[in-house]
């Protein structure tokens, strides 16, 4: 069976210490998702949907100047780099439970610091949301390594047209949110967390 997996090879350094060179996941295809088997016949259906719809998003995005990325893969998920692909990434996807999410996904290689910069942004929540325009969903994902901050509404893949063509503005829309509001606070919680004492967190 063909998956899909977005992997990033990067090098890390916080304080002082060597850098190490990481080779991470960025993305995996989603539990309730797999994708077609390998051979040299056409897609099936809902793989060619996936195809169509990300393009489409891709192209947009282009043109938006929010990616350089071009060519899309049929899966049910897109990663696209950040200001700081090392530490985190946004996302878009088709996940569980028939919805769609938009997403800022937090994954330095190192789960201590993904959630010392998660709780440090949580901190921020009020303010954050405040310049969103809406809630969001604050996923610290406490068994896994990375961690999300999310938007979430209904959606499957097997929607119809005009209703998939509402979807893709809805990425776009939070997506580009997400990359205005999210790097300035960001680095300032990466500059707060670098200069801090070891052993010492935020209260």
């Amino acid at each position: 069976m063909l998956q899909f997996y977005a992997v990033e090879a990067s090098v890390i350094q916080i304080d002082s210490s060597r850098p190490a060179f990481t080779l991470d996941v960025i993305c995996a295809p989603d539990e309730e998702e797999n994708l077609p088997p390998a051979g040299g016949y056409a897609l099936p259906e809902r793989y060619q949907k996936y195809l169509t719809f990300f393009q489409g998003l891709l192209d947009e995005l282009n043109r938006r100047n929010f990616t350089r990325a071009r060519k899309a893969q049929p899966q049910n998920w897109y990663t696209f780099t950040s200001e700081n692909s090392n530490v985190y990434t946004y996302a878009f996807s088709f996940a569980q439970h028939r919805r769609v999410r938009a997403e800022v996904y937090i994954d330095s290689g190192r789960a201590d610091l993904n959630k010392q910069l998660f709780d440090l942004l949580f901190s921020q929540k009020t303010a954050l949301e405040t310049a969103m325009g809406t809630a969001l969903q604050w996923e610290r994902l406490d068994q896994r390594r990375a961690s999300r901050i999310a938007l979430y509404r209904p959606g499957s893949i097997d929607a119809p047209t005009d209703e998939l063509q509402e979807i893709q503005a809805w990425a776009i829309l939070n997506l580009e949110r997400f990359k205005s509001v999210f790097p300035p606070q960001i680095n300032t919680a990466l500059t707060f967390i670098q200069a801090e004492p070891p052993g010492e967190g935020p209260d």
